[in-house]
């Protein structure tokens, strides 16, 4: 159930999310708004904060241009359909839904 899913506001700071990450031993969180997903970060994001010199300080939704946009499945999808998504979308993360999400 989407309750039980990793995820924090759009306020929250890089480092909370990193300790978010670090903590949970988990590559990705789903960033919401309104408590609406709204996007996914990820460890690859952390990296890009980190070499480019964004502030732990910095919110997540302010570097959410470059992360924007988040990609759904559905739970009911089969292991060959879920790889044909991730190629066709060219992503490595997605939120999976059940049919009343």
């Amino acid at each position: 159930p989407y309750s039980k899913v990793l995820k924090c506001q759009a306020s929250t700071t890089v480092r909370e999310a990193l300790n978010l990450l670090m903590d949970w031993h988990v590559s990705c969180l789903i960033i919401v708004l309104d408590d609406k997903p709204t996007g996914i970060i990820t460890k690859t994001d952390m990296g890009w904060c980190y070499l480019n010199g964004i502030s732990l300080d910095s919110e997540v939704g302010d570097i959410m241009p470059w992360t924007s946009g988040i990609k759904t499945i559905k739970s009911t999808e089969d292991r060959d359909a879920a790889a044909k998504f991730f190629e066709r979308n060219k992503v490595h993360h997605a939120l999976v839904v059940d049919e009343e999400d």
